[in-house]
């Protein structure tokens, strides 16, 4: 456990401190890393900036014998890793640690408030609530990193997939934008069939977004772009639905299809 420095001390029972909490979010395999801050401007800690965010959190609960905490964290739906976690619940741990810092110290010390990983996320609003179970929950079961199934288990363009996003990735500007900013168009689209897309991503100005529908030119995504407008620049990739026949056909990627097509899904034992 880290004993914290007298100045830290003093900060943190003085009225006139200025706290902040800082809170690290990144998958098991170290690809994707999401760092935010709840105070109003960005914070440099330990080579990591963190973003000024809507993120909160609630009180540290512990069990009756005070072996396994618990954590509910509030944030934007619209962020990742929530809007994520809600379009495809990843296979593998995306961990949490919480820390509280303060900004007047110098060299800036650290507290570990939490750490664990997020159990699921539910939609309230324009909130997403994360549940988090403790980092000793989590070391005492087993988490699967690989389910039996038809379908792949990698995410398109992640270490197992192993295709290059660059060899896919295309670039462009909006022609139109829906009222709701839901539904966008752009000549580039047109030049690939319908549904090429469709799963895929978008990103534009700065934010990444789940294409849920592409039809000629146009696409739908999943949540709105905030300020979003016609002539804005944007990346976007296909999508993959995790079959063997879009792994063959859309992508020539079959010797790293993470799945089991041939697996049975009649099961015997219901047969009457």
């Amino acid at each position: 456990m880290k004993i914290v420095s007298d100045e830290y001390f003093a900060l943190e029972t003085a009225g006139a401190s200025d706290p902040a909490e800082l809170y690290r979010i990144w998958r098991m395999s170290g690809e994707e890393e999401w760092t935010y801050t709840s105070a109003d401007s960005a914070v440099v800690y330990g080579e990591k900036t963190y973003a000024p965010a809507a993120i909160s959190r609630g009180a540290v609960a512990y069990d009756q014998s005070l072996d396994t905490s618990s954590l509910d964290i509030t944030l934007d739906r619209v962020s990742d890793p929530a809007v994520r976690f809600v379009a495809s619940h990843p296979v593998e741990p995306i961990w949490v640690q919480v820390l509280r810092v303060h900004r007047d110290q110098s060299p800036m010390e650290a507290v570990v408030v939490f750490a664990g990983l997020i159990v699921s996320v539910g939609l309230s609003g324009a909130a997403a609530n994360i549940q988090c179970a403790g980092l000793d929950k989590a070391l005492d079961q087993q988490i699967p990193t690989f389910r039996i199934q038809t379908g792949c288990n990698a995410t398109p363009f992640d270490a197992k997939c192993a295709l290059d996003p660059d060899d896919y990735v295309i670039t462009g500007v909006t022609a139109t934008v829906s009222a709701g900013g839901l539904v966008l168009t752009a000549t580039g689209f047109a030049e690939y069939a319908d549904g090429y897309f469709t799963l895929g991503h978008i990103s534009i100005n700065g934010h990444r977004r789940m294409i849920v529908e592409h039809t000629g030119q146009s696409i739908r995504l999943r949540y709105p772009v905030p300020g979003m407008a016609s002539g804005d620049a944007f990346s976007a990739w296909p999508g993959c639905d995790g079959t063997i026949e879009t792994c063959r056909d859309k992508f020539n990627n079959v010797i790293n299809f993470r799945g089991y097509p041939d697996l049975p899904t009649d099961n015997p034992s219901t047969w009457s």
